[in-house]
């Protein structure tokens, strides 16, 4: 969380927005916990529940997940549709240690959403086998939060 420096932002196509100016970032860990939301973003965000097939969550041996290329898995999480300047908090956020920011498709119902995702391709790390989010817990990920 050093400002966004290892986050690195791929130059694909801009991802089209909605009306109001959102994009939308599939989200698999603590982006999805509403009390972090309101630390980042000032606000609860609206999600909609997505499965991202092909890619895999892991955890990494420092604690923090991930998703990886996998043809045979899927990751469910959930769509946050953020404005320009919630993308530029994310990229901050998800700089622990060394996200890439990339376009993937995920399903949610029946329809398919190209969509932003912080993956570590060819990263090494372990199936989860708990419902725990990391080895953090919430309130040291409130105060992470809120010292960026």
């Amino acid at each position: 969380m050093n400002g966004g420096g290892n986050v690195k932002r791929q130059s694909p196509k801009p991802l089209n927005k909605t009306p109001s100016g959102k994009v939308p970032v599939f989200c698999y860990g603590t982006l999805q916990i509403p009390a972090l939301q309101k630390t980042l973003f000032g606000q609860r965000l609206h999600a909609q529940p997505a499965t991202l097939y092909g890619w895999q969550r892991l955890i990494s041996p420092d604690g923090y997940w991930f998703i990886t290329p996998k043809s045979s898995a899927s990751t469910k999480g959930k769509i946050l549709w953020l404005s320009e300047s919630q993308l530029a908090t994310c990229d901050d956020w998800e700089d622990v240690p060394y996200y890439e920011r990339e376009c993937v498709r995920a399903k949610r119902g029946p329809a398919r959403t190209t969509a932003y995702a912080y993956t570590r391709r060819g990263a090494k790390g372990k199936p989860l086998t708990t419902s725990a989010l990391s080895r953090y817990t919430l309130p040291r990920l409130l105060a992470m939060a809120k010292g960026m």
